[in-house]
Order: C-alpha cells, then structure tokens, then sequence
C-alpha cells in the first residue's frame, strides 16, 4: 500500500510540475520515509499507521493545488 500511495502522489507532483506548480519532494530509501513541500504546506510520512490518513490529506491537497477534480 505505501508504494501505491507514493506512486500516487509522485504522479500529482508530476503534473505540478507540467503546470509550472512548485513542489519539492524527497523520498529516502533507507528510512522509507516521504516528504513534499509546497510554498504552503510540509507533507511528512512514512509507512505506519497512519499512511492512509496523511496520504489522502497530501493526495487531496495536490489535486487542489493543480486543479484536478477530487471525488
């Protein structure tokens, strides 16, 4: 499921950056741990229990910032 979740909201940074939105992020591979930065908000997690909760609030928020409809 982690994995999905960052291929999800890698996607969303991808078109970000086609619509010349800035987002930063880093992803560590030792640590399993991902971060994205917009110029209004700091997104941190990593896999646990909360994954689901912190992803769909960082996955929500992307497709607000590039206009993409959400359910």
């Amino acid at each position: 499921m982690f994995r999905d979740k960052i291929r999800e909201i890698l996607e969303l940074v991808l078109k970000a950056e086609e619509k010349n939105i800035y987002v930063a992020y880093n992803y560590d591979t030792n640590t399993k741990t991902l971060t994205i930065i917009t110029n209004t908000k700091v997104f941190a997690f990593k896999d646990n229990e909360y994954i689901e909760e912190w992803s769909e609030e960082c996955i929500q928020y992307l497709k607000n910032l590039i206009g993409e409809r959400t359910e």
